[in-house]
């Protein structure tokens, strides 16, 4: 029996197996040919135009629906989503092409979601009339009997989503659309009766980049919960973050009969993402903290809020700075922005006034009253090469009304105003106390600044000045006294630095000094010419007691004439002419002297000249030379008498005591690159006539160079033997 039973099972099974096997064949190969022959796809095109009306509450036109199953990929060509428009104006949405890219989450669980979706070329239309009407379609809701408290309609993920070459057209304005971006979480709920229907929605977008055609695609995370009815809209909160920035705001449009937007927002902003956005490497750094509210209505927008700037830093080829603050409040309308409270701190001090921004041609306007600014810190902010104003060493308190206009990211810059000068409390780190008034003009299109009635003070130097200097043509009146040169070393170091293209070593430079004069001709090589007197003068192994001249310098040459130098005893009538290589003395630039001796003490003429000759006496001459740095021409001396002349005999050491021994001789130069004097010869000639003709060896010295070419002297006389020593040069 059970025998029986177990065949009669079996072949039931074994029967059923087989229907299975047929039936699955045939409703694959059903499947196939539903598939192969476009029937699904038709299908599928009529599912989703139904769909898209259910949730959009418009009409919906597909041209084409095509899928490749394999792939798992679909395209829609030709999607129309119409809304309230009127009959012949552009549609809500068309979009030309849509590509979606689908994903299998759960096979067992029949869970498919979008993967990637590329939208092209998708046109926006918004119209919102001045009675209220919009072509905004509205999902339907279902019947009073039917309806849940609250419906969803719809909840959209996608992982990826690329919009390109669409545009949005709101009213009369038109915005180009270009979106890349990550995850995006869309999802609309109805709520509410169906005759007052409340549509209840959020977004999330990652990684959100718009592109705009002067602005760089940042990505942007977006995230928004926003409620809709048929007469109203509001943005409960909007979250926008990007890079190291944030803002979060709340929208309200309370009817659409009469679009008035009202909105709230708070910020937290690092320019530097700013600056990468707009592509301006002019923007300065920093971050800044901003909220307020404001509206919208009939095309105006109007604005009130205020701000905190901190850690601001300003890098500008004229201008360096960091760790700025501000703080003001604003108002914003169609025209531009104004500030009337501003105040920053900066620079150990206070800065406050008001600041403009008209949005036409981006027009700054400043109007500000600085007071306890530190002199020493504003000079290290301004400082450069070309400009090397903080080796001045000045310290002081400057207060300034001035008035700065620009546009956009300073260009145009132009500042005009007053400045006082006051000396600090306390000098630390060396520097100097400054004092000082006058009013000025710069422009920097021009790179030209006017100065007025200028005067400046230091413990130990006075200056006056007046007039332009510019980029191309200075011209500025200086009158400038010290009773110390020392304290400016550092400065002139500085201007000998950028100036010369060659490494040279400093050389200090001591004494009191006067000069009146003008500064001529371009800045980057400016012409030096007026008169200048200094007593106690020093610079490196040379020295005087007292120099005078008119003197012409700049990059192509130093001219002196009208010269009177004074050592001791020794006065002398100098004329000189040096050819210079953009402010450089090079091997073949040409040189000129002239110099006039009357009745000067031999010791102090050796001291001027920098000599170590063993002789005393007096000299009366005048010497002519001429040539370059590395070939001298010969030079003569004309005329020359040495008279009362005291000698010692520096060979054997004994004295002679014979007076008034006129000498006559002559001078030749020859080129040298060391720094020492090649050794000569003195040779001399006895008044005797049975005195033998002898001869003194000039040992070799040590000195300085000048213009790299040495001097030797050759004496002829008749006397006793003389020893001598020579380190002068030219």
């Amino acid at each position: 029996m059970n025998g029986e039973f177990r065949k009669r099972a079996w072949k039931w099974l074994r029967s059923a197996a087989r229907m299975v096997l047929v039936t699955l064949a045939l409703g694959a190969g059903a499947l196939a040919v539903f598939v192969w022959s476009g029937a699904a796809e038709r299908t599928l095109r009529r599912s989703i135009v139904h769909r898209l009306e259910a949730m959009t509450g418009g009409k919906v036109e597909l041209k084409e629906f095509s899928v490749r199953w394999l792939s798992l990929r679909a395209t829609l060509k030709g999607l129309v989503i119409h809304g309230h428009e009127p009959e012949g104006t552009e549609p809500f949405i068309a979009v030309e092409e849509v590509q979606l890219g689908l994903r299998v989450d759960s096979f067992w669980g029949s869970r498919v979601s979008l993967d990637e979706v590329n939208v092209r070329a998708p046109r926006v239309h918004l119209r919102i009339e001045k009675t209220g009407f919009m072509n905004l379609p509205l999902p339907p809701r279902r019947g009073a009997a039917s309806k849940p408290a609250a419906e969803q309609l719809f909840d959209l993920r996608v992982r990826k989503i690329t919009i390109a070459n669409g545009w949005i057209l709101y009213n009369d304005l038109r915005v180009p659309l270009a979106i890349e971006g990550g995850a995006l979480q869309f999802s609309l709920s109805a709520a509410g009766a169906p005759e007052n229907s409340m549509y209840l929605g959020s977004l999330e977008w990652k990684e959100l980049s718009v592109t705009a055609e002067r602005y760089y695609p940042a990505p942007v995370n977006l995230s928004a919960k926003f409620t809709l009815s048929r007469d109203s809209f509001a943005i409960e909160q909007a979250l926008v973050q990007f890079a190291g920035s944030q803002i979060d705001a709340q929208a309200e449009l309370a009817a659409f009969a009469d679009p008035h937007w009202k909105f709230r927002y708070r910020g937290w902003l690092r320019l530097e993402d700013i600056r990468r956005v707009v592509r301006k490497p002019m923007t300065p750094g920093g971050r800044i903290d901003i909220r307020g509210e404001g509206s919208f209505a009939g095309g105006e927008v109007r604005m009130r809020g205020d701000y905190s700037a901190h850690e601001i830093a300003m890098d500008y080829p004229v201008f360096s700075a960091s760790g700025l603050a501000s703080r003001g409040t604003y108002i914003l309308d169609n025209h531009g922005i104004e500030v009337p409270d501003f105040r920053a701190l900066a620079f150990e001090g206070d800065v406050s006034g008001r600041i403009s921004l008209r949005f036409a041609g981006l027009a700054f306007r400043a109007e500000t009253r600085a007071r306890g600014l530190s002199l020493a810190e504003v000079l290290d902010a301004v400082d450069r090469p070309d400009f090397p104003v903080n080796g001045l060493n000045w310290d002081g308190i400057v207060s300034a009304n001035t008035v700065e206009t620009w546009n956009a990211d300073f260009k145009h810059f132009e500042i005009a105003g007053e400045t006082h000068w006051a000396e600090p409390r306390q000098v630390v780190g060396g520097r100097m106390p400054a004092a000082g008034d006058f009013s000025f003009r710069y422009r920097n299109e021009t790179r030209a600044l006017q100065v007025n009635a200028g005067e400046i003070t230091t413990p130990s130097s006075h200056m006056t000045f007046g007039g332009r200097l510019a980029a191309e043509n200075s011209d500025l009146e200086t009158h400038f006294e010290t009773g110390d040169l020392s304290p400016w070393n550092a400065f002139f170091h500085a201007i000998e630095r950028f100036s010369s293209r060659e490494k040279v070593a400093p050389v200090d430079i001591a004494g009191s000094a006067h000069w009146d004069g003008r500064i001529l001709g371009p800045l980057s090589g400016p012409k030096f010419t007026g008169h200048a007197r200094g007593e106690r003068v020093s610079y490196g192994w040379l020295s005087c007691d007292l120099f005078e001249a008119d003197v012409s310098y700049s990059p192509d040459g130093l001219f002196i004439t009208h010269g009177r130098v004074r050592h001791g005893a020794t006065v002398a009538e100098v004329e000189a002419s040096l050819e210079l290589s953009d402010w450089s003395f090079k091997p073949e630039n040409d040189w000129t002297a002239e110099a006039n001796v009357t009745q000067s003490s031999l010791e102090s003429l050796q001291a001027l000249l920098g000599l170590h000759y063993a002789a005393s006496g007096s000299v009366t001459g005048q010497f002519h030379g001429r040539g370059t740095r590395a070939t001298p021409s010969d030079c003569q001396r004309r005329a020359a008498d040495f008279c009362a002349w005291k000698r010692r005999r520096a060979v054997s050491g004994s004295h002679h005591r014979n007076g008034g021994v006129p000498l006559r001789g002559q001078e030749c130069l020859a080129g040298s690159s060391g720094r020492g004097v090649s050794a000569g010869k003195l040779r001399e000639d006895s008044d005797a006539a049975d005195a033998d003709r002898r001869e003194a060896e000039l040992p070799r010295a040590s000195a300085g160079a000048v213009a790299g070419a040495t001097r030797r002297r050759q004496l002829s006389y008749r006397g006793p033997a003389l020893g001598a020593r020579s380190d002068r040069q030219l």
